[in-house]
């Protein structure tokens, strides 16, 4: 077998697997407190309200694509945790399908396999495309504008166009954080459209520019004057590389290792962001300044972030709001070492070959300690939400309550149980409210420590020892 099968071999199975395991987590993770709240507040709106982000709701939740996905499939299928999450599912074939075909486009098989491993390879990542949000979405979509982008740079086939600004359309629309991205590389490809006289991107760009004002301009507008956006506005490096370095690794792992990947990151935007301006006066054809477009773009994006925050008080992304660089980082980081291989000395080139393949090993073993079918790592409170919710009848069963039951809960579980006992057709719970708790509620279902208004006389039911939180009934009803 050829090195280049071996390759693809290896890219065909571990798709194979992680779709798998994606789907797993489909069925098993119990629902999280954005995906019912999305859910709550904006599928029960019309198409063209949730497209307009005309909910009546302030908070940036509504991630457009990933609701209209939600309402079109529970429409089909009824109202289930797993059923609103095929959206992203979807997304996450779409995205593997491009992971590939972008490791396939560089010339060394090691970079491609780094490049495939980086890309599917993060814990953290993946675990958004079994959970109803937009920033999978985001993801599927801004692999294929990337390939597709390229494709036409390199070929000049009017359709690899077309096909790139539709995935970048729907990439927005499935989080706006994406703005920041594909506006750098939409300016970077103008001019480069201009200088070329290339007139299909000239107008093709200016047509994309017209429906992104006329789609986004009120739902922007709303949510910039709503003044409900969220994230720290200081330090892009320790602010979102840093949570981006932290979500790499399991839980409690050494700061050491966080800032070794921080500043490498660092380290490696500068050289290669330097080397390819370097190299850009150099770049004649399409396929000699793709390299130079995505460094570009990173630079402009990282650029977007400071400038937006240190003159005009913008939010920088962190965590899962800046998602998308993870992606963006890497290629860049394989496209820049494709493009010094070929220049190195034939003593040198096995430096440049072997590490990442060493890191693609390193990721693949951080990933697999990672592995679980039982919560999402920023909503490891809810893992016990399905679990609760279905013994309230047991527990009326049981003691013979009226119904219905009136449970006092922690407010970050009113989404998720309102969420199930909308899918329930037999409930027997009056609807969840973030009132907080009182003696005149049956039931109580609490964080550690949330302890106000708990009554003096009650029963602890079950302390559900994944997540610390307790389950209580009022006792003498």
């Amino acid at each position: 077998m050829t090195p280049s099968k071996v390759a693809n071999w290896f890219y065909y199975s571990a798709s194979v697997a992680l779709l798998t395991y994606v789907i797993i987590r489909l069925f098993a993770i119990p629902i999280t407190h954005d995906e019912a709240f999305s859910f709550l507040r904006y599928v029960h709106r019309s198409y063209l309200e949730i497209f307009s982000y005309n909910t009546g709701n302030i908070l940036p939740n509504n991630h457009i694509l990933n609701t209209l996905g939600m309402k079109f499939f529970s429409s089909l299928f009824g109202v289930d945790d797993w059923v609103v999450r095929i959206p992203n599912v979807i997304g996450f074939a779409i995205y593997l399908v491009y992971a590939v075909k972008l490791a396939q486009s560089l010339r060394n098989r090691y970079h491609g396999i780094f490049l495939f491993v980086a890309l599917t390879g993060i814990h953290y990542l993946v675990e958004f495309f079994a959970l109803a949000r937009g920033y999978g979405l985001s993801l599927a979509f801004l692999l294929p504008a990337l390939y597709y982008l390229r494709a036409y740079l390199i070929h000049l086939q009017k359709k690899h166009l077309i096909i790139a600004l539709g995935a970048s359309f729907l990439s927005i629309e499935a989080s706006f954080t994406l703005l920041y991205l594909y506006l750098p590389l939409g300016g970077c490809l103008f001019l480069w459209g201009w200088i070329k006289k290339d007139k299909w991107i000239v107008r093709s760009l200016l047509g994309f520019l017209v429906t992104l004002v006329l789609t986004l301009y009120e739902p922007l507008r709303f949510l910039i004057s709503s003044g409900t956006l969220f994230g720290p506005k200081e330090s892009f490096v320790y602010q979102t590389v840093f949570s981006l370095a932290l979500m790499i690794f399991p839980d409690g792992v050494d700061l050491f290792w966080i800032h070794l990947i921080m500043y490498t990151v660092v380290l490696l935007f500068f050289v290669g962001g330097a080397w390819s301006i370097w190299n850009l006066k150099k770049a004649k054809t399409g396929k000699e300044f793709w390299f130079p477009f995505v460094s570009l773009g990173l630079i402009l994006t990282v650029l977007l972030q400071v400038v937006g925050a240190a003159l005009f008080d913008r939010n920088l992304l962190s965590f899962r709001t800046a998602l998308y660089f993870y992606p963006l980082f890497f290629y860049f980081i394989a496209l820049f070492l494709d493009e010094v291989l070929p220049v190195l000395p034939e003593r040198f080139k096995r430096l440049v070959e072997w590490p990442p393949v060493i890191i693609a090993f390193g990721l693949i073993f951080n990933f697999a300690l990672q592995v679980n079918t039982h919560s999402a790592r920023e909503w490891k409170y809810e893992e016990n939400s399905r679990e609760v919710y279905q013994s309230f009848k047991e527990l009326q069963t049981q003691y013979n309550d009226p119904v219905p039951l009136h449970v006092g809960i922690t407010w970050l579980f009113e989404p998720s149980l309102n969420f199930y006992r909308v899918a329930d057709p037999e409930a027997i719970t009056s609807p969840f409210n973030r009132d907080g708790l009182s003696a005149k509620q049956n039931y109580f279902y609490v964080i550690p420590g949330d302890t106000v208004g708990l009554p003096r006389e009650v029963q602890l039911i079950k302390e559900y020892s994944n997540t610390g939180n307790r389950l209580y009934r009022r006792s003498g009803q």
